[in-house]
């Protein structure tokens, strides 16, 4: 056996296979699309035939003999067909007669391959012939014929790239064509050659799958039949399910046969038990997959929102910015010199190509505006326009003008809003020190307790509903602590998203963040303390009055630390033992059970194995044995670890006993 011509050709057939579908799937109105994905079948069904032949039995081995024929009889003029349709509009001409005459040769052959396969037309016997024309003949005029088809689809391929050579937004997927459309031809040269004048058959076949790589990348990097944002998502999604389904069955296949082989039952054991967990973490896994995705969905969600809950669309281009690229495709597409746009002052708009002698002059008007000419050169071919050719110069002068007279109106617009920016700015500004002003010595006191369960006063009241009437109370308490937790590095609203709606669809989960935020906002405003975005983020801004035993607990630790004497030195610790009530946000709403608290939380209560010690030691060091004891039992029991401190502390008061 051959391996490496076997392990390329089963390559080629992969690719093609999924390539193909994935081409046909996704795009299956577009014409050239189909060609190629038919091209893609029958080079599949080539490729497949050769990897799969040497491992056949005496009936099957003719009728892939018979396929791989088949395909490669018709794959050259199925190529050229491709090519031509690809790079140019309509097939005239000599095109079409090459074209017809390779499906005219290609066709009825194929229907030999099954039909005749003992007579094939090949330049050595056994092959077909006539009396009077001898079967090496046919031979090498079907061997001719077919090198022509290719050469003449290679000769398309590399005039099309200098057509475009212009257009700078089509150069490189018309390389990317010419390398795979040049590496085909040429593989599939070096195949039809005669036995003795060709290279080792895994080298030509390898070129053949070069081809297609080439293809992959004008597919999915170059926009050739797909938008890059389907190209994207047939590679990262498509290809990764299907590997994954692949290797799934592959891998049921081998765990079928080992417990067949050791249970002999003869039953389907290892499908039936896959498939039960399979319908059982399907969910996870799918809602999994979205958390990880949902950055990109929600980035094409917002490009969709309005203008009043999404970002500024009118702000992301102005619409005379699309002149220069429609000026460029109308250059290339009916292949002129160049055209050019002049303001009325003669100033160049936009231009493309290179214009030397206006053959058309169009002028821009929108309205009772005048804008100035549009300048369209002559024809390469130096043909006269057409009547259905001049009405699109028309329609593209109409454009322009409307462009420009949207452009303006856009810079007038932004201007304005600009300046209305500004002014609401300010008025704020001035909304926020009034405010500061009336309301600070009238403003309840908020008083935070963070140390244990979640628990906030406003005044003499606890705050039970945090969030406003059509807002969740829970979701308000989970979004206060995320704030309060964050302080001045602020949270970014796909933090809030994640944490508290992970599975709600974009829209509906922005909806309800916006109706949470503002009944915070009016739960938090008696109290002065208000949330502010700036930085792309939210930030929570307490009153000067607020109290938390957060900052309560870190004062009293701080004046222990700067105490002089012992006798200082316990009361602040004994202040700081009575507001640590438990661990940090212990059981709030979504926030206390996420990672994001998790460090804050390990270091506070470390913070609190330290005081326990510390009070432990003071204990110990004044005599009162029974005090000590507690205090380096509990420090034992708060640390995650054995706390070799109050280990210690312990094992010295067992001494001394």
């Amino acid at each position: 056996m051959d391996w490496p011509e076997i392990l390329s050709s089963a390559t080629v057939a992969i690719l093609a296979v999924w390539l193909g579908a994935t081409v046909f799937s996704r795009a299956p109105a577009d014409r050239a699309a189909r060609l190629f994905s038919l091209l893609a079948l029958l080079l599949a069904c080539w490729a497949g035939a050769r990897a799969l032949e040497p491992f056949a039995d005496r009936e099957a081995a003719p009728f892939l003999q018979h396929l791989r024929n088949a395909s490669a009889y018709l794959l050259p003029p199925l190529l050229a067909h491709l090519v031509a349709v690809f790079t140019s509009s309509r097939i005239r001409g000599s095109r079409l007669l090459i074209i017809g005459i390779g499906y005219a040769a290609a066709v009825p052959l194929a229907v030999r391959a099954f039909t005749d396969p003992a007579r094939p037309f090949h330049v050595d016997a056994p092959h077909f012939s006539l009396p009077w024309i001898g079967g090496e003949v046919f031979g090498w005029a079907w061997i001719a014929l077919r090198l022509a088809v290719l050469a003449a689809a290679a000769w398309w391929a590399w005039r099309y790239v200098a057509e475009v050579r212009a257009d700078p937004s089509r150069i490189r997927q018309a390389t990317a064509v010419l390398a795979a459309v040049l590496l085909g031809a040429v593989g599939a040269t070096l195949l039809i050659l005669p036995t003795l004048a060709r290279p080792p058959l895994w080298f030509s076949v390898s070129l053949v799958g070069l081809a297609l790589v080439c293809a992959t990348y004008a597919v999915v990097a170059q926009r050739v039949f797909l938008a890059p944002e389907v190209a994207r998502q047939a590679v990262s999604s498509t290809l990764a399910g299907g590997l994954a389904v692949t290797a799934l069955v592959g891998a049921l296949f081998a765990l079928e046969a080992v417990a067949d082989e050791a249970l002999g039952l003869g039953l389907p054991i290892v499908t039936a038990v896959v498939l039960a967990l399979s319908l059982a973490v399907y969910d996870p896994v799918r809602l999994a997959w979205r958390r990880l995705t949902k950055g990109r969905d929600r980035a094409r969600a917002e490009s969709a929102l309005p203008m009043g809950v999404g970002p500024d669309r009118l702000a992301a281009q102005h619409a005379d910015d699309s002149i220069a690229p429609a000026l460029d495709r109308l250059v290339w597409r009916f292949g002129l010199s160049g055209a050019r746009a002049l303001a009325g002052d003669g100033r160049v708009i936009a231009e493309a190509g290179s214009l030397e002698g206006p053959a058309v002059v169009l002028p821009l008007a929108a309205g009772a505006e005048q804008w100035g000419q549009l300048l369209i050169g002559a024809k390469q071919s130096g043909l006269p326009f057409g009547k259905a050719e001049t009405l699109v110069l028309e329609q593209t002068a109409e454009y322009v003008a409307a462009a420009l007279h949207l452009g303006e109106r856009q810079r007038q617009h932004a201007a304005e809003r600009a300046a209305l920016v500004a002014e609401r700015e300010a008025q704020d500004a001035k909304a926020n020190v009034l405010a500061a002003a009336v309301e600070t010595d009238a403003a309840p006191a908020l008083r935070i307790y963070a140390l244990g369960p979640l628990r906030a006063e406003l005044g003499d009241a606890q705050i039970v509903q945090w969030g406003g009437r059509k807002a969740g109370s829970r979701q308000a308490e989970a979004m206060f602590a995320f704030l309060f937790d964050r302080g001045q590095r602020g949270v970014a609203k796909d933090e809030f998203l994640d944490l508290i709606w992970p599975d709600v669809p974009f829209d509906r989960a922005d909806v309800a963040f916006h109706r949470t935020m503002n009944g915070l906002r009016r739960t938090l405003a008696p109290a002065g303390a208000t949330i502010a975005f700036f930085n792309d983020r939210y930030h929570l801004t307490l009153n000067a009055a607020t109290w938390s035993d957060v900052a309560a607990f870190t004062a009293s630790l701080a004046q222990a630390s700067d105490a002089s004497s012992s006798s200082q030195v316990l009361p602040s610790l004994l202040q700081a033992r009575v507001l640590y009530r438990g661990d940090y946000l212990d059981d709030c709403p979504f926030y206390g059970d996420s990672a994001d608290v998790e460090e804050r939380r390990t270091q506070l209560r470390q913070r609190f194995v330290d005081l326990l010690v510390a009070l432990g030691t003071q204990y110990e060091m004044a005599g009162d044995r029974p005090a000590a004891a507690d205090a380096f039992r509990q420090a034992v029991a708060v640390s995650t670890d054995d706390c070799p401190p109050a280990t210690e502390g312990l094992a010295r008061l067992r001494a001394s006993a």
